[in-house]
């Protein structure tokens, strides 16, 4: 019988730790996120955000984000400003209504982590890293995109005025399960 209960035991702990293996805690975006944005001339926020989130500190692999922001919820503080960054010259909101960051590592970093994938603007997309935090329960990261990569604005007139190529995005991101 001592020969039977052992292996047996072993094939409930193997298939028991299998599930937990490839498991990750499902997120949900709460209330009270923050997506700024901060350039030469050019700063505000991003107020509507929603996407999966499948994070475990102690199993990253089976980690990933796959997020959307709404481009029409841009806020620069002036309405002149929002509807020039919704327009074609800009984000061109009606023809690329979204930009989107879906992961296809996340790994340990020097501080906390760091997500790599691919950011997506105006139809243009780049692989990039965001380092990011995770405590009580929130995401917080922060992320300098060059511009002009995703075609963004112009380059003309860019001497002491305009805005500048490089924009510094501050992401705070609380989650419950």
């Amino acid at each position: 019988m001592k020969k039977l209960v052992y292996p047996l035991a072993a094939v409930v702990i193997l298939s028991l730790s299998a599930f937990t293996m490839f498991s990750s805690i499902d997120w949900k975006v709460a209330e009270g996120y923050n997506i700024e944005f901060d350039g030469k001339n050019a700063s505000g926020t991003f107020s509507k955000l929603q996407g999966d989130i499948k994070f475990d500190a102690n199993n990253l692999s089976a980690s990933s984000f796959n997020m959307t922001v709404d481009v029409a919820s841009i806020n620069t503080g002036n309405g002149m400003k929002n509807r020039h960054a919704t327009s074609d010259n800009w984000f061109d909101a009606e023809k690329y209504p979204n930009i989107t960051f879906v992961s296809e590592k996340i790994s340990k970093g020097d501080k906390g982590y760091v997500a790599s994938g691919k950011l997506t603007i105006r139809d243009v997309t780049k692989t990039v890293d965001i380092p990011f935090s995770f405590n009580s329960n929130t995401f917080k990261g922060n992320l300098m995109i060059h511009r002009v990569d995703y075609g963004l604005g112009s380059t003309k007139g860019m001497q002491g005025k305009g805005a500048g190529k490089d924009i510094e995005v501050t992401i705070s991101v609380p989650v419950t399960q």
